[in-house]
């Protein structure tokens, strides 16, 4: 059986809490996402566009997809968020696509699970699926959910102490456990927004390489731009950065970011 740490306990009740408190539970008529990302609803139809691609679900009709379908915007990317909800318990489904060399495609997965007695989030990265062949479903997943954390005696008022992400995080990429990377460091730009006052400017810049080798790109992007737009001195942001973003595709961002870092090195005469 596998044992729960107060670390486990308090990242999930922060995780939950974030998810919580930003759904809207009403659905947009039409939002972009990165100029090139685009849902809208008509009738009961939902139709959500990526680059060149355009799938089209229907929640009343097909029991795949649950009655509350939204799109939120994440950098590099988006997130798919299928909510059912009666009452106080809910159940949420985030499937998260990136952008990978002007494609995008889906390769993370969470589980949200909320009553009054209990509460649980669990998650995995899943082999790429290209948004093309995305059927709205978890078919494609072909690994057991990790459970990140679950707790029994939930409490919407309970108090979220710090979680020590960065420990976390580095405790994973040391033991090679690249998918737990990608399933922490999401949590916590999700939470942080890729920025946290009580992490020091070498620990996120950490945390933005560990994402970036662990093949978290988005979230990599995400923490060294926090980093950047804090720490604008900080240089070794700045080749992270680049790297990620030429794994990327986007070389024209990775050479501007290639560009500031010798700036910075020959201004500190490094």
């Amino acid at each position: 059986m596998e044992t729960k740490t107060p670390a486990d306990t308090m990242m999930k009740f922060s995780f939950l809490i974030y998810l919580y408190s930003t759904l809207s539970f009403a659905q947009s008529s039409s939002i972009i996402c990165n100029d090139t990302i685009r849902y809208e609803t008509s009738g009961n139809k939902f139709k959500i566009k990526a680059g060149r691609r355009q799938i089209t679900f229907d929640p009343k009709s097909d029991e795949r997809f649950a009655p509350l379908i939204e799109v939120e915007c994440i950098d590099n990317g988006f997130d798919l968020v299928l909510t059912k909800q009666n009452g106080n318990e809910y159940e949420i489904s985030h499937f998260l696509f990136t952008k990978i060399k002007g494609e995008y495609f889906w390769d993370r997965y969470y589980l949200v699970l909320s009553n009054r007695q209990e509460a649980g989030l669990q998650g995995t990265a899943v082999r790429k699926v290209p948004f093309s062949s995305f059927k709205g479903s978890t078919d494609a997943i072909d690994t057991s959910l990790k459970s990140i954390s679950f707790t029994t005696g939930f409490q919407e008022e309970k108090e979220i102490d710090h979680v020590n992400y960065y420990a976390l995080v580095e405790k994973a990429f040391k033991e090679k456990k690249f998918d737990d990377v990608r399933i922490f460091t999401d949590v916590f730009v999700m939470k942080s927004q890729g920025i946290a006052e009580n992490e020091s400017v070498e620990h996120l810049n950490n945390l933005g390489y560990f994402a970036f080798k662990a093949g978290a790109f988005s979230n990599a992007v995400n923490i060294l731009n926090g980093v950047i737009q804090t720490y604008p001195k900080r240089v070794v942001a700045y080749l992270n950065l680049a790297d990620t973003f030429w794994e990327l595709g986007e070389k024209q961002k990775a050479i501007l970011n290639y560009g500031k870092y010798i700036e910075l090195m020959k201004s500190q005469n490094k």
